[in-house]
């Protein structure tokens, strides 16, 4: 054997398996083989293959699974949302009995009813409005929350309502603001200061019994049902008086008698003790309403006006002929008249000036704060 012929030539692998020096700057790169099928390969480990088009992966639901998920939803979606929907686009092709087809006979009507145009033009105001008194409102809140000595009160102010439920909110502006001129808290402030300067009222909480005397009177107040003309009688009976609301010079109440050219009445508490008495008429020991106005009214206009004593009874005079329907007005009658907003009142005998308006004379009581 020459020399050389024992040593494996440079790059190439020896019998015994072992790769031999490598000459400067060669890298020992695997060889690659080509396979049968023209793709070289290389002699590492073999390279993933991708997934063949269409073939679903294991991640992917199935499904019938995924539907089974979303079922539940889209019930509810469809018997809850898109019914109703159906089913109002539907009965709105109706009349209101519902058993007439009308077609867009409704729509014509909303859209060319007034109340829509004002329903229209109030929710346009509303979202032109409402952005700007709130960032104003906000503004002003934050700089007052932070630039003020008393920002700690005027932060607790304002973040009060956040703390209460809608629930509490609710019930406390009710209470606060409620309606009743006998009740609210803003109500009892309002009055506090108005009996301050003023004489408070005879009569909170009275009102007609029934309807078949008194009744609401257009413009406010009530008036009497029936009709009366001169030489005639009429009683004007009123309950829920609370009896530590009556005067001092209460008495007890007075039938009126008839009088030639005259109408005369009486206005009492029609209450008795232990239920005894008849409804709508003076019985013994029924106690009377001095200082409540009454008017005279002729075609609609005040003609007269008179103020019951101490017995109840009320005269009107020198009435022309004709029928006349007597009022009790609002802001000098009845707590909560019809159509008059706040606390109307039964004001006592007070100062007054008299004049003449239509075809007899009007006193004008100036008692009244509201006249």
């Amino acid at each position: 054997m020459t020399t050389g012929e024992g040593a494996a030539a440079p790059g190439r692998r020896s019998d015994t398996g072992h790769a031999d020096s490598l000459t400067a700057g060669e890298d020992a790169s695997p060889a690659t083989t080509a396979p049968a099928g023209g793709v070289p390969s290389t002699g590492g480990a073999a390279a993933p293959t991708a997934p063949r088009p269409g073939r679903r992966t294991e991640l992917a639901p199935k499904a019938w699974i995924a539907f089974s998920f979303l079922f539940p939803a889209l019930l509810l979606l469809a018997v809850l949302v898109l019914y109703p929907i159906l089913y109002s686009v539907k009965r709105s092709m109706f009349d209101a009995l519902g058993t007439h087809f009308v077609g867009l006979s409704n729509y014509r009507d909303m859209f060319t009813s007034p109340d829509t145009r004002t329903a229209i033009k109030n929710n346009a105001i509303w979202v032109l409005v409402a952005p700007i008194v709130v960032t104003a409102l906000g503004l002003i809140f934050a700089v007052l929350t932070e630039r003020v000595k008393w920002s700690t009160a005027f932060k607790t102010v304002v973040f009060m309502p956040m703390a209460i439920s809608f629930l509490a909110t609710g019930i406390i502006f009710r209470l606060v603001y409620d309606a009743d001129p006998s009740r609210g808290l803003a109500n009892a402030v309002i009055s506090g200061i108005h009996d301050i300067f003023s004489t408070a009222a005879h009569y909170p909480g009275g009102r007609p019994r029934g309807t078949q005397v008194l009744t609401a009177a257009p413009g406010g107040g009530y008036q009497t049902t029936t009709s009366v003309s001169p030489g005639g009688t009429i009683l004007l009976p009123l309950v829920g008086v609370a009896a530590d609301d009556l005067p001092k010079n209460a008495q007890d109440a007075i039938a009126p008698s008839a009088r030639s050219g005259a109408v005369n009445g009486a206005v009492w508490f029609d209450f008795s003790r232990g239920g005894r008495g008849t409804p709508g008429s003076v019985d013994r020991g029924e106690k009377a309403l001095p200082g409540i106005d009454i008017q005279a009214l002729q075609n609609g206009k005040v003609v007269a006006s008179a103020k019951s004593d101490s017995t109840g009874r009320f005269s009107f005079y020198n009435l022309g002929a004709g029928s006349y329907t007597l009022r009790l007005p609002p802001g000098t009658s009845l707590p909560g008249s019809p159509g008059r907003p706040g606390s109307a009142r039964l004001w006592p005998p007070g100062r007054s000036s008299a004049r003449t308006s239509g075809s007899g004379p009007v006193s004008r009581w100036c008692s009244s704060p509201l006249g």
